[in-house]
């Protein structure tokens, strides 16, 4: 009867166990932002550039870098969404650049 107590707590605290390690480390892709619904984006106003000056990324309103004080050169740089060169898109939850 010891035996199977023995067995039976062992199972329980493996199970215990796999349930903490799934709510700690499950499903981080996808989102930087853990916040609930606003970890997607819906349309494309959702998104703005991450980099403040020659961005190549896009992230949701409230995630990019911070822009005050820095002074960016007014440059075309190839590549990045600068002068037109591309624009932030919302892709399926995920906000892209989309560089033309």
């Amino acid at each position: 009867m010891v035996k199977k107590d023995r067995i039976f707590v062992l199972v329980v605290f493996l199970l215990l166990m796999l349930a903490v390690s799934f709510s700690l480390f499950g499903d981080e892709e996808g989102s930087e932002d853990k916040s609930g619904k606003d970890s997607f984006c819906e349309e494309d106003r959702d998104c703005l550039p991450k980099q403040a000056c020659h961005p190549t990324d896009c992230v949701l309103k409230g995630q990019e870098n911070k822009r005050e004080g820095i002074f960016c050169t007014q440059d075309c740089v190839p590549g990045t969404l600068d002068c037109g060169q591309g624009y932030c898109d919302c892709n399926r939850g995920i906000c892209e650049a989309v560089i033309e």
